[in-house]
């Protein structure tokens, strides 16, 4: 009988200690787990430029069509400042608008929409008026884009550098 009682107790202790080492490992997993999830979340975030507020900078667009005083088959080349401003971003997706200062005041601005690639260093974008465009981030303060816009009249294209205007 004491043969049994032994052989129960080595059993026993054996299985606790099992029990005990598989529940820290599974305490030490989760939270490896956890910290890994805080820690990418943390560099995913941190790896989109912060867009929100106003970019400027000097453009050139040449257009091209029957539209805006550009005869068929010519070109225009329009040089003016353009202000992005950019309203509201969330992570990699962001909503703006655009400005030139060529564009009457009456004329309401360009919507701009767009998302940044993962690589946090190149953005796409859609204008309000049918416009396609690429940004490549310089620096967190400078970009620089190029945009192509066809419509049923003319087709544009331009590309400039941005900076960001200090509030």
């Amino acid at each position: 009988m004491f043969s049994l009682s032994l052989v129960s107790r080595t059993l026993l202790s054996r299985t606790l200690l099992s029990r005990r080492r598989h529940s820290r490992k599974l305490v030490s997993q989760s939270i490896t787990t956890i910290l890994l999830l805080i820690v990418c979340s943390f560099a995913s975030a941190a790896d989109y430029p912060n867009m929100e507020g106003v970019w400027r900078g000097q453009v050139k667009i040449i257009e091209s069509g029957i539209g805006k005083g550009v005869s068929s088959g010519g070109m225009s080349i329009t040089e003016s400042e353009l202000d992005v401003t950019i309203e509201h971003q969330l992570e990699e997706s962001f909503i703006g608008k655009s400005r030139s200062s060529t564009t009457p005041s009456s004329q309401a601005s360009t919507r701009v929409w767009g998302s940044i690639r993962s690589n946090g260093k190149e953005a796409i974008f859609l204008t309000g008026n049918g416009g396609r465009g690429q940004i490549w981030f310089e620096t967190n303060t400078r970009f620089e884009f190029c945009v192509t816009n066809l419509s049923e009249e003319t087709v544009a294209a331009y590309c400039a550098i941005l900076n960001k205007v200090e509030p």
